[in-house]
């Protein structure tokens, strides 16, 4: 399991699918709902995740007893004992054991009733190491490497998921260092006047 990242974005996706499907196993009417393909497609999208590289596994069970309004220690092994379960499955396992996914996200939701954990495997072709500030010279600097030394990095997007996916800039390359190791590749990207941007 070392091989994966453990990354934000990945275990925002996962919350809120399993937030969702939380709300739509309990639906009584479920065909006023949306249809759980079409929630994920859009939270693919939201979270600009390519769908042709990213799986995921669910475990829903029954809970007995008042758990909105316990101690959480009172149900923590029923959490671990779920996400132990999810594990235990075929599909899960081959997608822990896969060299495909480099990215997991986890996802918890639960009501009186009922427990959804989400799993999210995916790849990222690049992970961003360190970032940096230089305040008075109004400069950022991200420094990065290649998860596949097959990849390189050509320019970099910045964008914006509060709304729709918005550019806010494009770092072209010659504000991009690139260097190489026997382990990895590894870039240097500089953004000036950052400042301005947020």
């Amino acid at each position: 399991l070392l091989k994966y990242t453990m990354d934000i974005l990945w275990n925002m996706f996962a919350n809120e699918y399993a937030e969702y499907l939380l709300d739509y196993i309990s639906a009584e009417k479920k065909s006023e709902k949306q249809d759980p393909e079409e929630f994920k497609a859009e939270l693919l999208k939201k979270y600009l995740m390519d769908p042709e590289i990213t799986k995921l596994s669910v475990f829903d069970s029954a809970i007995d007893g008042d758990i909105e309004n316990a101690d959480f220690n009172t149900y923590q092994e029923e959490f671990a004992d779920a996400q132990a379960t999810l594990i235990e499955y075929e599909n899960d396992c081959m997608n822990i054991l896969s060299d495909e996914f480099t990215q997991v996200g986890i996802g918890l939701a639960f009501n009186n009733s009922r427990l959804v954990v989400v799993n999210v495997f995916s790849a990222c072709k690049v992970v961003i190491d360190s970032s940096s500030i230089s305040e008075e010279m109004g400069n950022l600097i991200l420094k990065g490497s290649m998860n596949d030394n097959k990849y390189g990095i050509y320019a970099i997007r910045v964008v914006n998921l509060e709304e729709k996916p918005k550019t806010i800039l494009h770092i072209t390359p010659q504000y991009i260092t690139p260097s190489e190791t026997e382990e990895k590749r590894t870039f240097t990207a500089k953004i000036s006047g950052f400042n301005t941007l947020f």
